[in-house]
């Protein structure tokens, strides 16, 4: 079977079962797999070393993420095949794909913080001050324990009308987070 009727197979299984953006994408994919490869090219002739080397060239151009879909694509190709009674063994396994690191440290800027103090109700407000000044998303800051969360009063502060309020510190140990990394 050519990579060229395994792509039109994979297509005819998205159509049935992916919206219109999902399916434009799974196009790209087959389009690039074609080009990369060749269209006309047998599947068993194309070894798992030939698809590493495939992968180091990829690694040049696209993003991790993309090289990865890309990656998954041709996988899927293999399988629809097979299910179509092509023999030919899945050469992406055991290929090294590079990580994906979706490691943000973005904080919000002091007008995008005041923006949203003005279009936020009070009742909200607390736990949005508590990202804006820990950069913790929702569920990291649901899934603080107590032993977690360090407080202390740093000093006193002194209100414009004389009063005086104490000012809190405090440090939050983050065990598991979206990136998959803890961090304090």
């Amino acid at each position: 079977m050519t990579i060229e009727r395994a792509c039109g197979l994979v297509i005819e299984e998205v159509e049935a079962e992916q919206s219109a953006t999902s399916q434009h994408t799974y196009r790209w994919h087959a389009r690039c797999i074609e080009s990369d490869f060749g269209a006309d090219t047998e599947l068993g002739d194309i070894s798992r070393l030939k698809v590493q080397e495939w992968v180091n060239r990829q690694r040049l151009t696209l993003q991790p993420s993309s090289l990865r879909h890309q990656l998954s694509f041709l996988s899927r190709l293999y399988r629809v095949a097979q299910d179509h009674g092509c023999e030919a063994g899945n050469p992406t396994r055991g290929v090294r794909c590079p990580r994906v690191n979706n490691a943000r440290t973005r904080t919000l800027s002091r007008e995008e913080e005041l923006l949203l103090r003005e279009v936020c109700c009070d009742a909200t407000m607390t736990q949005i001050e508590f990202a804006v000044h820990t950069g913790l998303r929702r569920l990291e800051q649901w899934s603080l324990k107590p032993e977690d969360v360090k407080v202390w009063v740093e000093r006193q502060g002194k209100a414009p009308c004389g009063t005086t309020f104490p000012v809190y510190h405090g440090l939050a140990t983050i065990r598991t987070s979206k990136t998959g990394r803890g961090r304090v």
